[in-house]
């Protein structure tokens, strides 16, 4: 418990007020957090009335565009360090074989 001063309306008069401050016993623990994809299926049936537009075929095809061009981009940003490593991997090989001292 902490006392806290606090100061109430029109009035001017002061008081103090008991909060109880509780602190978690070890705050890297995220295992008591509840997951963020816990009720993803309810979310999303709760937005798509408001995504989805009834009616209107060129609107719904813009978000079907919207939609597979964002997994396109997740997939991409995957893709690219493993490239790169393989890229840097061949290169390195290369210059190596391209080069009688180098062995």
């Amino acid at each position: 418990m902490a006392d806290v001063p606090v100061k109430s309306g029109g009035e001017g008069k002061r008081g103090v007020a008991n909060v109880d401050i509780q602190h978690s016993s070890s705050p890297s623990s995220s295992s008591s957090l509840p997951s963020a994809w816990r009720g993803f299926g309810r979310k999303v049936t709760l937005l798509l009335p408001y995504v989805w537009p009834k009616g209107n075929a060129a609107l719904q095809g813009l978000v079907l565009l919207c939609v597979g061009l964002l997994a396109a981009e997740r997939l991409v940003n995957v893709l690219v360090p493993v490239y790169s490593k393989n890229i840097g991997k061949h290169v390195q090989t290369e210059n190596l074989i391209g080069h009688p001292g180098l062995s």
